[in-house]
């Protein structure tokens, strides 16, 4: 992308002060917790809705938030993925130093970017990472005009934030938090460059180890994002922008591809000797079928056993850092791992937003308190009101140590919008539902 080829010189990235430094460390904090208080829907403001049925196994919601300004746009996406905490958090690991090796290992993550830059990185450490991140993502057109899209790409200066967390149940989580920032070294180039910038108000991802099935994580992807421009208050902008949703819930759909290719990555590959001879084989291993001309036939790089095409897939395996992704055949029983059975899917399923999530045992958030030796800070629900409030519990020095987070949560769930037992009265009525419940909530 030449414009921001042209822009990567213009970031100069000079040393953050100390108050800012202090200032982007709270922020972190404060947009983490208020990305986990939306997605476990204790956030009464916002009204949600789903969005038709699943796109590739991922479920849609579309939100309307009552506090947010009116151009913004609310909506979120929910699946499961196989793998654990500690494969989502080994992912996403942000300890590359040279830029260029660090933009090629999070291509694949940002889903919809042409390109982007990491500015600054304020910790890096095996619990939790703070970064500030420029990106420029393209919005779906229907018509281009001279080779060029009639819709112009969006830029984003952002704050990211990685860290664990633990439920008052034990299971883990992980989080990936986005809130938009404004830098003097990023300025707005959209005059230069004909791009629009964008204000992320919240967004990003929720990781939680399944209550029910073993090595299976629940993830919640929510954005309240402001396009900024014509899109608001116009058909077409409208149209543009369910496109765009449309597109991030197939994009979250590899995510399931993206997780298990990064696993299959870690372990090396076995050497050739190890393989099947082609000699002593004439029918697939797995399912038995003769191979022959409609039938080819292939290694499993990861046990060397000869199958079909039909029980193997081509896998993008990506290890950890910097090291370049290979794309291999792998049979569908090594991409589960030695975790899982063999009648067990190598899918993505999705179990809806609330039916068989972690909200299913625990849907009301109580408290989420954060332990560190910089500071804590807490979201607590007065019992009159139900409304959530954050305040700071000490204040938060600089120069401060990594931690993670604990979240608590209570049995109650009078504050599960999507509780499955009002499926059917949210399919029927979902708008006049979901009002009439966020109403009685408050009252």
């Amino acid at each position: 992308m030449p414009a921001l080829h042209t822009a990567r010189h213009a970031f100069r990235s000079p040393p953050l002060t100390e108050a800012q430094v202090v200032r982007f460390h709270k922020l972190a904090d404060t947009s983490v917790a208020k990305l986990v208080r939306h997605a476990e829907l204790q956030d009464t403001s916002i009204a949600w809705t789903r969005d038709k049925a699943p796109v590739h196994g991922v479920e849609m919601f579309k939100g309307t938030d009552a506090l947010a300004p009116q151009s913004t746009r609310t909506a979120a996406w929910t699946t499961e993925l196989f793998g654990t905490i500690d494969d989502v958090a080994g992912m996403y690991k942000t300890d590359i130093a040279d830029t260029d090796d660090h933009r090629a290992c999070q291509a694949p993550h940002q889903f919809q970017a042409v390109d982007g830059l990491r500015l600054y990185c304020l910790d890096n450490t095996s619990r939790q990472y703070i970064g500030v991140h420029y990106v420029v993502t393209e919005l779906p057109s229907f018509m281009n005009l001279k080779n060029k899209s009639i819709v112009k790409r969006r830029d984003w200066c952002f704050l990211e934030t990685h860290t664990h967390f633990t439920l008052d149940d034990g299971r883990r989580g992980w989080a990936r938090a986005f809130v938009s920032i404004a830098l003097s070294c990023c300025p707005d180039v959209g005059v230069a460059m004909d791009i629009l910038r964008g204000n992320i108000l919240c967004g990003g991802f929720i990781f939680v180890e399944s209550p029910a099935k073993p090595d299976y994580v629940h993830v919640t992807q929510l954005l309240q994002v402001d396009f900024n421009g014509k899109l608001h208050g116009h058909a077409l902008g409208d149209f543009v922008v369910k496109l765009d949703f449309q597109r991030r819930a197939k994009a979250m759909a590899t995510m399931d591809a993206l997780l298990r290719g990064y696993r299959l990555g870690l372990a090396p590959l076995p050497s050739a000797v190890a393989l099947t001879p082609r000699s002593t084989r004439h029918s697939c291993c797995h399912c038995r079928t003769k191979f022959g001309l409609l039938v080819p036939s292939d290694h499993c790089r990861k046990c060397g056993l000869l199958l079909c095409f039909k029980c193997t897939k081509v896998w993008t395996l990506r290890g950890h850092g910097s090291c370049p992704a290979v794309a291999v055949r792998v049979c569908k029983i090594c991409s589960l791992g030695r975790r899982v059975h063999r009648d067990d899917t190598a899918t993505p399923r999705s179990q809806g937003w609330p039916g068989g999530s972690y909200r299913d045992r625990s849907a009301s958030l109580g408290v989420l308190e954060k332990t560190r030796q910089l500071g804590d800070f807490a979201i607590a629900r007065t019992p009159t009101s139900g409304r959530k409030r954050c305040h700071p519990l000490h204040s938060i020095p600089s120069g401060r140590p990594s931690g993670t987070m604990t979240v608590r949560m209570s049995m109650d769930q009078s504050y599960s919008i999507w509780s499955p037992l009002r499926k059917s009265m949210d399919t029927a009525h979902p708008d006049a539902f979901s009002r009439h419940y966020l109403d009685s909530a408050v009252a």
